[in-house]
Protein backbone atom coordinates (compact mmCIF):
# COMPACT_ATOMS: atom_id res chain seq x y z
CA UNK A 1 0.00 0.00 0.00
CA UNK A 2 0.88 3.74 -0.56
CA UNK A 3 0.17 6.77 0.86
CA UNK A 4 -1.00 9.69 -1.70
CA UNK A 5 -0.77 13.21 -1.05
CA UNK A 6 -1.08 16.64 -3.13
CA UNK A 7 0.93 19.89 -1.83
CA UNK A 8 1.01 22.98 -3.60
CA UNK A 9 4.37 24.82 -2.95
CA UNK A 10 4.49 28.55 -3.32
CA UNK A 11 7.07 29.99 -5.53
CA UNK A 12 10.02 30.81 -3.40
CA UNK A 13 11.03 34.30 -2.74
CA UNK A 14 13.69 34.18 0.66
CA UNK A 15 16.41 31.91 0.85
CA UNK A 16 18.41 31.78 4.11
CA UNK A 17 22.17 30.16 3.49
CA UNK A 18 24.51 29.71 6.19
CA UNK A 19 27.55 31.62 5.38
CA UNK A 20 29.59 30.11 8.96
CA UNK A 21 29.37 28.82 12.19
CA UNK A 22 26.14 30.03 13.82
CA UNK A 23 25.73 32.57 11.18
CA UNK A 24 22.64 32.65 8.73
CA UNK A 25 21.62 35.00 6.82
CA UNK A 26 18.16 35.31 4.34
CA UNK A 27 18.50 36.32 0.85
CA UNK A 28 16.28 37.38 -1.89
CA UNK A 29 16.78 34.52 -4.42
CA UNK A 30 18.12 36.64 -7.52
CA UNK A 31 21.03 38.02 -4.51
CA UNK A 32 20.91 34.37 -3.24
CA UNK A 33 21.90 33.31 -6.48
CA UNK A 34 24.69 35.75 -7.34
CA UNK A 35 26.32 35.20 -4.14
CA UNK A 36 26.25 31.65 -4.76
CA UNK A 37 27.91 31.74 -8.33
CA UNK A 38 30.44 34.36 -6.93
CA UNK A 39 31.93 31.57 -4.30
CA UNK A 40 31.63 29.14 -7.45
CA UNK A 41 33.77 31.28 -9.57
CA UNK A 42 35.69 32.33 -6.76
CA UNK A 43 36.54 28.28 -6.03
CA UNK A 44 37.31 27.59 -9.23
CA UNK A 45 40.30 30.06 -9.54
CA UNK A 46 41.68 28.37 -5.62
CA UNK A 47 41.39 25.29 -7.38
CA UNK A 48 43.26 26.48 -10.35
CA UNK A 49 45.80 27.82 -8.81
CA UNK A 50 45.91 25.01 -6.02
CA UNK A 51 46.77 22.90 -8.74
CA UNK A 52 49.39 24.66 -10.36
CA UNK A 53 51.09 24.92 -6.73
CA UNK A 54 51.14 21.45 -6.69
CA UNK A 55 52.94 21.25 -10.04
CA UNK A 56 55.54 23.63 -8.82
CA UNK A 57 55.90 21.81 -5.28
CA UNK A 58 56.13 18.09 -6.96
CA UNK A 59 58.74 19.34 -9.55
CA UNK A 60 60.70 20.98 -6.66
CA UNK A 61 60.49 17.89 -4.62
CA UNK A 62 62.25 15.66 -7.88
CA UNK A 63 65.00 18.19 -7.76
CA UNK A 64 65.65 18.01 -4.27
CA UNK A 65 65.38 14.37 -4.60
CA UNK A 66 68.09 14.68 -7.04
CA UNK A 67 69.93 16.88 -5.77
CA UNK A 68 70.43 14.53 -2.65
CA UNK A 69 71.29 11.53 -4.93
CA UNK A 70 74.26 13.69 -6.49
CA UNK A 71 75.38 15.20 -2.99
CA UNK A 72 75.39 10.85 -1.39
CA UNK A 73 77.66 10.05 -4.66
CA UNK A 74 79.84 12.71 -4.32
CA UNK A 75 80.38 11.44 -0.65
CA UNK A 76 81.14 8.49 -1.73
CA UNK A 77 83.72 9.20 -4.11
CA UNK A 78 85.07 11.42 -2.22
CA UNK A 79 85.83 8.47 0.54
CA UNK A 80 86.82 6.18 -2.07
CA UNK A 81 89.54 8.38 -2.80
CA UNK A 82 90.52 9.14 0.19
CA UNK A 83 90.51 5.46 1.33
CA UNK A 84 87.75 5.76 4.16
CA UNK A 85 85.92 3.50 1.86
CA UNK A 86 86.91 -0.05 -0.09
CA UNK A 87 86.60 0.84 -3.66
CA UNK A 88 83.90 -1.58 -4.35
CA UNK A 89 81.36 -0.58 -1.45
Amino acid sequence: MGILCQKTSHKVVDVALVLQAKVMLEYDTPEALALLQKNFDSCRVNVKQLAEDMDFLRDQITTMEVNMARIYNHDVTTRRQSGALPPNA
